[in-house]
């Protein structure tokens, strides 16, 4: 049985997504890939992850998607680490704890994880469970935005012409909502209507 992962879409802070494996139907393939996940293999344990967290193929479980997530990025997973970040900031299968999904948060961003790094600049920028620093929570931002994150460039356009976590710059403020907007950012759209009325 082939294996593979997808990115978890994902935003703060639904998770909303899909598993891709090979077609999994019946008891025998599903007890395949727990035997899989149960020797170590991490693509089996980031699906049985998003199976047991979407209740595709298996009961709607939070804390068995929590479990399978949390093996895989242990093993370095970087989709699984954002994952159970999530799941640690809004207490879903596990005791809520911001600290702990600022671990995984972390570990994903810091390999070029762009939603990682927009939860982390959300967290930070508007203190959100941890102290407010938006000088950190601008930094994260402008990673994620810099990625193409149209989130984040929206957030940094707002930081710009507010002048938090960096200074007041209405020009590179119109410059990263211009790229949020064209990356089909809702807001940045509307705000730009807004603007050019």
């Amino acid at each position: 049985m082939k294996l593979f992962r997808m990115l978890l879409l994902v935003g703060t802070p639904i998770i909303i997504g899909a598993f891709c494996i090979k077609p999994v139907y019946g008891n025998e393939s599903i007890y395949q890939l727990h035997h899989l996940a149960n020797q170590g293999n991490t693509d089996a344990q980031y699906n049985l992850g998003l199976m047991y967290y979407t209740g595709k193929e298996v009961p709607k479980d939070q804390s068995a998607a929590a479990y399978w997530f949390q093996k895989a990025a242990e093993k370095g997973c970087v989709d699984a680490a954002f994952n159970i970040g999530v799941l640690y900031e809004q207490g879903d299968g596990v005791k809520k704890n911001v600290n702990e999904a600022i671990k995984w948060y972390e570990m994903a961003a810091n390999q070029n994880h762009d939603k990682a790094q927009f939860n982390l600049g959300h967290l930070f920028f508007d203190g959100y469970g941890v102290q407010r620093d938006e000088k950190k929570g601008f930094e994260w931002f402008q990673k994620a935005a810099e990625l193409g994150n149209s989130q984040a460039q929206y957030r940094i356009a707002c930081a710009y012409f507010e002048g938090k976590g960096t200074g007041k710059n209405g020009v590179k403020g119109m410059e990263w909502l211009n790229k949020a907007a064209t990356n089909g950012n809702p807001d940045a759209i509307s705000l730009l209507a807004i603007i050019n009325k």
